[in-house]
Parts: C-alpha cells; structure tokens; sequence
C-alpha cells in the first residue's frame, strides 16, 4: 500500500478477524495502550501467528526491572515461537541510544543527568487527572500514590542505560512532586483555568546509584504546558557533555522510528530483544529483503 494513500486501509474490530495466513504479515505493529498483562496475553496471541513484533508500548522497554515475571513469560513464548518482540519509540532513539553513544566521548564519567518536560494537555481527561494536573493537597497525594504503583516512563531508561554501560545498579530511589509555576493556565481538556501555584503537572525523578560511582538520575515532568517540549542531558565526566534536543512532534517521530527498526527486528534472534542488543537505529529510504539481510549481518557481527 501506498503510504500516502489510505483508500485500501482496512480495519477490524477485533484481532480474531484478521486473517492471519492471507495477511502473510512478516512484521506485526503493536500500538495499543493497554496494562502489561494485557499486552502480554495479546502478543503472545500475535505469535501464534508467524510473526516478528514492535510495539511501541513504552512500559515494555524495560519490562525486565519492573516485572521480571511477564518478562520471563513473554521472552519464553516469542523463542518457542521463533520470533522476536521489541519494544522501540523516543526512549530507543533519544533517551537511551543518543545517551549511550554520548559516553564515548568520556574517559571518566561521574554522573548521568537526564530531564524532560513533555506538555500533555488535550490528551483524556483520566490522563490529565492522573498526572495531578488541577489538583491539590489530598486529591494530588492520593493520583501521585496511584501513579506510583506503575513503572516511570523516563526512569525506565535508566536501567537499560546501566545494562549497556556494565555498571552495576546497586540502589534506586524515585520522588514524585507537584510541578507549579507562578501564572494561570488555561486547560483545554479541564476546560477551565488553573490558579497559580497550583500544579499543573507531575515531576517524577528516578535515581539510580552504581557500585562503579556513576549516578544516574532522570526526571520526567509531564504537564499542561504545551509547545516547551525539550530533552537536556547532562553528562558529568572528562569532558563534560551537555545535549539539548527541541522535541519534534511526538507522533511522527515515533511511528519513523519504529519503521525503520523494521530490518533489525527481523532480523534479531528470536525472544524478547532490548534495543540496546540492536544496531544503532538509522533512516532507511526503503525497506527491502537485502536491507533485512545487512541488518542481520550487522547484528550478527556485533553479538
């Protein structure tokens, strides 16, 4: 099909109606939001079908930390199936990759310091909510108390980047706090105007000290605030590193992202795969058999 053209896009109510051996689908996309359990059960459901899966749910990225359990269960049921699962998005490109490939340029490195604000207003109102955005006191304690119980988005790149530098994770904290600025926001989802010094969001920060010295800390404010979206890194070493990335919409840069991991997921031993086990991301200005080909010799190589 072509990318542009949406006239021959079909779709079904439910993943029982899709006719798996007409599809003959090499590479199946996952973007559901759902809770993990959930996700695990339909993905195990995918690969009875024959097929190599991205998903771009964010909590699979380091499903390993937080539920080594459904890990274990989704890594046995995608080798037994022959196939591959990995989960991409931002956190594969920006947040870890950008990151780790940064520390090459450190002969001694002391600190990792990761920061993110990202501006969610108009998303669902449950969301917003959840968040803590118009809220206060009790009603903030009690969303930040059930927003614990759930892995942090950003924070969740933090054991991957552990993974990848060799260090050896040996405590891990996290705080969650209200984000307040001193002017009103008008929210279109709340449809009203918050007061000043009221949140308008959450700062959630995640801390993780290694036995090798190196702290990594990562905080991710979401709020009502839009179009401030930006990624600053801090890496406190010899040299110093600063990064500062202006956020493109989140959206395209996602879906181009997973696309173009399509090649390194085919070609990735079967299991639940850490992109971080995967060549570098890159553009590719067309998806072919021989460039699934050079990905799996890329990876081959680097293992």
């Amino acid at each position: 099909m072509d990318r542009r053209d949406l006239s021959s896009l079909v779709v079904l109510p439910t993943i029982e109606d899709v006719a798996w051996e007409a599809v003959g689908a090499d590479v199946t996309i996952v973007a559901a939001k759902l809770d993990v359990p959930d996700l695990v059960e339909l993905v195990k459901t995918i690969l009875e079908h024959d097929t190599d899966i991205l998903t771009i749910v964010e909590d699979v990225f380091d499903l390993e930390s937080f539920a080594p359990s459904l890990h274990a269960e989704l890594d046995a049921a995608a080798v037994v199936a022959g196939r591959s699962v990995v989960a991409t998005g931002v956190q594969d490109i920006a947040w870890s990759g950008l990151v780790a490939q940064a520390t090459g340029m450190q002969r001694n490195l002391r600190s990792i310091r990761l920061k993110q604000h990202l501006g969610v207003d108009g998303y669902p109102r449950e969301f917003v909510e959840w968040i803590g955005v118009g809220l206060s006191g009790e009603a903030f304690d009690a969303a930040a108390e059930e927003a614990g119980k759930t892995p942090s988005v950003f924070g969740a790149i933090l054991p991957v980047l552990v993974r990848r530098l060799g260090l050896t994770p040996v405590e891990e904290s996290r705080e969650m706090s209200p984000y307040v600025i001193d002017e009103p926001v008008d929210s279109i989802t709340l449809e009203r105007t918050i007061r000043p010094g009221d949140p308008v969001g959450r700062r959630d920060v995640v801390t993780v000290r290694t036995a090798e010295g190196v702290d990594l800390v990562a905080e991710l404010v979401t709020s009502a605030l839009m179009g401030q979206d930006d990624f600053h890194a801090v890496l406190d070493g010899d040299p110093r590193v600063e990064i500062d990335h202006r956020l493109v919409p989140g959206s395209p840069a996602v879906d181009a992202t997973t696309v173009n991991r399509i090649p390194d997921v085919i070609a990735a031993p079967p299991g639940l795969i850490s992109t971080i086990d995967l060549p570098a991301p890159r553009f590719r200005p067309r998806i072919t058999k021989e460039s699934v080909r050079a990905a799996a010799a890329l990876t081959q190589a680097e293992r």
